[in-house]
């Protein structure tokens, strides 16, 4: 039985190279590389696609694929982007870029499609080396008529195979090309969410947020307008709000304003977008530490 196709993924995001690893594992062999020196460790003459992140920077790309073209030539190469496919792609020397996020099905026929790719080079690698072989015993028979020898009849009964299997391979090309084309995703349902894959990070980060801007704020705001003489609400909102609606007034606004950050956070979680999924817990810890230290001093 053939071993298995090899994958080799090189990015320094843990999530995005067990996300591939899990979709292609049952199928493939996935190797997975963090950084330069780890991916030459892992790349070999059994690897057949390479998939490199665009956010690897421990060394310029340009690099990282010299050196692995120079070790094979025949392997196929994958680069993934955050940006539309464009000219980059041709300065790399890439087989294919897509656009982050990953989607299942769409990088499994793309794995397919390469490895196709790659028959069909292999085969005709093996028609140009027939090819002078059948050259080189031209130059050794004296015959007028090579046809009467049977090694020249053996190998072009062999070339004609080989055209015929390189006509084969890429009639399947082209079928897979017109059938299953690559198209990238903006957002797709296969991503892992970020506050799947590490759940106490997103609520610890949530319970610091709620802690700091709602809590700790809300009571260093109220206490001293409402209890402590001379002590009026800076900020013309929370003054009106006040005013007008009362606690139940800031209330509210507060919470409409942390469901805000928490709806743009989660869907930073969801896209894998890393920003913004880390932004907006931040900026209200930090926003409410500052507010409550603030109030604390007026206070004291």
């Amino acid at each position: 039985m053939p071993d298995p196709p090899v994958i080799l993924v090189i990015t320094p995001d843990p999530i995005r190279s067990e996300r591939v690893a899990r979709w292609l594992g049952d199928t493939h062999t996935v190797r997975t590389a963090a950084d330069r020196d780890a991916a030459l460790r892992q790349f070999d003459t059994a690897v057949d696609v390479v998939l490199v992140d665009q956010e690897l920077s421990d060394v310029p790309l340009e690099e990282l694929f010299g050196q692995l073209k120079a070790l094979r030539v025949g392997c196929q190469y994958v680069h993934l982007v955050t940006d539309a496919p464009g000219l980059e792609g041709m300065r790399l020397g890439v087989d294919e870029r897509v656009r982050k996020p990953l989607d299942r099905e769409k990088l499994r026929s793309l794995v397919i499609h390469l490895e196709e790719r790659k028959d069909v080079q292999e085969a005709v690698d093996s028609y140009f080396s027939v090819l002078s072989k059948r050259r080189a015993l031209e130059a050794e028979i004296v015959s007028d008529d090579p046809e009467t020898d049977p090694r020249y009849r053996a190998l072009s009964g062999e070339l004609l195979g080989r055209r015929r299997q390189i006509e084969s391979l890429l009639t399947q090309v082209e079928k897979i090309e017109h059938e299953s084309p690559i198209v990238e995703d903006p957002i797709s349902t296969e991503l892992t969410p970020l506050y799947t894959a590490n759940p106490y990070e997103f609520y610890g980060l949530w319970l610091f947020a709620a802690l700091t801007y709602g809590v700790g704020d809300l009571l260093s705001t109220v206490h001293p307008v409402f209890v402590v003489p001379g002590i009026e609400e800076a900020n013309p909102v929370i003054e009106t709000l006040l005013a007008n609606f009362g606690i139940g007034g800031f209330l509210l606004f507060k919470l409409l304003v942390f469901l805000v950050l928490i709806s743009i956070s989660v869907r930073g979680g969801r896209t894998v977008d890393r920003f913004s999924y880390y932004w907006p817990p931040l900026l209200a810890t930090v926003l409410g530490t500052g507010l409550t230290v603030w109030n604390l001093w007026l206070i004291v």
